[in-house]
This record gives structure tokens, C-alpha cells and sequence, in this order.
């Protein structure tokens, strides 16, 4: 908490303005109790999350349909799924489709972006990669539309590109889960991710 309490008066000081904190859930409790207490801000936490490790994928089997990465083609559609991601799971974070269409353009460009397709070629299902390191890379923005689910599509397209990842040479996929969704938790745990810290997001609001 020192180190904490030092971190704000240095930001205070700077007069550095931001919307919250996310981290390790008792360093990030920690700084956004003594944030509020030595401001006019208190907090609320946004998402407690899990963060999760993969270096061996157990690959599902019985899923119809394909992988793929997506196309410039599918710009339009991937930008919007990014933009419902970010509405169901992410609403402390407002976005616009315009931000995440040109988002989509990026990654695609990339080739950040993986598709599931179903039997007639069509995206059923998405996922994104990024964040790399050296030896690791995180899988993110998980998105099946609703009518869509529990078919499966999810677990193989984020199976299919966490192996890709691996045969580019990483050693390992992390991602993130929000810990009020079991259902995502419990599709990650059977491909062969395994917990490895928790992490809570906090967001500041005037008091």
C-alpha cells in the first residue's frame, strides 16, 4: 500500500485523468480504495475476471463447419460483432460502430481476426488475437450471435486459432473471462485452458 499511496499522489500531482483500474484483484482493490479516499472519486467494480493459460489444446470433435481467417470482405460483419461484443460484455466501455468497423479493418488487416463457418460458408462465429509477446498471445473479443449458441461454434473457433497460435511458434494463448459468465469459463476449462490469476476492473465516478 506504500507503493500504492505513492503511485496516486504522483498521479494527483500530475493532475493525470482516468476512467479506472484493472489489474490483480487485490493490487487493483487496493489502489482504487485509496484513489477514492484521496479524491472525489469512488469506485465500483465494472467485471471481476479469471485470466487463463493454454500450451496444449484438446481440440473438440463433432462441430460442423470450418475455420477461417477473415477476409477484407467481411469487414462490415466482423466490425459489427465487435460492436455487440462490446455491448453485452463490456457496456462500462461505450463504443460506436463506426469506431469498431475501423477497428475491424485493422485487425483484419492483421489477420487478428478468426471466423467459424458453417456448412453453407457462412460466419457463425468469431475470435480475436493480439497483445503478442515473445513467447505468448492473448485470444479475445469471443463472439457467437445469440440465436446462434450452444452449437458449439465458439469452443472450435477458439480451439482452431489458440492451436494455430501455437504452431506460429508461441508457447502459449491467454485470455481473459468475465467470472459471471460460467458458461465461457466452462468452454475454455475443456479445451485446455487453465486458471492462473484473478483480476478485478474498477471504474471511478464522482462522488
Amino acid at each position: 500500500e506504500p507503493v500504492i499511496r505513492n503511485i496516486t499522489d504522483f498521479l494527483k500531482e500530475k493532475k493525470l485523468c482516468f476512467p479506472g483500474v484493472v489489474g490483480p484483484a487485490l493490487t487493483s482493490e487496493a489502489f482504487a480504495r485509496i484513489w477514492s479516499q484521496s479524491t472525489n472519486q469512488s469506485y465500483k467494480l465494472a467485471m471481476g475476471q479469471k485470466i487463463y493459460k493454454l500450451d496444449t489444446v484438446t481440440m473438440p470433435t463433432n462441430i460442423p463447419g470450418k475455420f477461417s481467417l477473415a477476409s477484407e470482405e467481411q469487414t462490415v460483419l466482423v466490425g459489427k460483432w465487435i460492436f455487440e461484443f462490446s455491448a453485452e460484455s463490456l457496456p462500462h466501455e461505450p463504443t460506436t460502430i463506426e469506431k469498431t468497423t475501423k477497428y475491424a479493418v485493422t485487425k483484419i488487416k492483421n489477420q487478428e481476426v478468426y471466423l467459424w463457418l458453417d456448412e453453407k460458408n457462412e460466419p457463425v462465429s468469431m475470435n480475436l488475437v493480439g497483445r503478442p509477446t515473445r513467447n505468448g498471445i492473448s485470444v479475445s473479443g469471443v463472439y457467437t450471435p445469440k440465436h446462434l449458441r450452444k452449437k458449439g461454434y465458439a469452443t472450435a473457433v477458439v480451439a482452431y486459432t489458440s492451436q494455430k497460435m501455437l504452431e506460429f511458434g508461441k508457447n502459449y494463448c491467454v485470455l481473459y473471462t468475465d467470472v459471471a459468465n460460467p458458461t465461457s469459463n466452462k468452454i475454455y476449462q475443456k479445451i485446455g485452458y487453465k486458471e492462473i490469476a484473478t483480476s478485478k476492473h474498477f471504474i471511478f465516478v464522482e462522488k
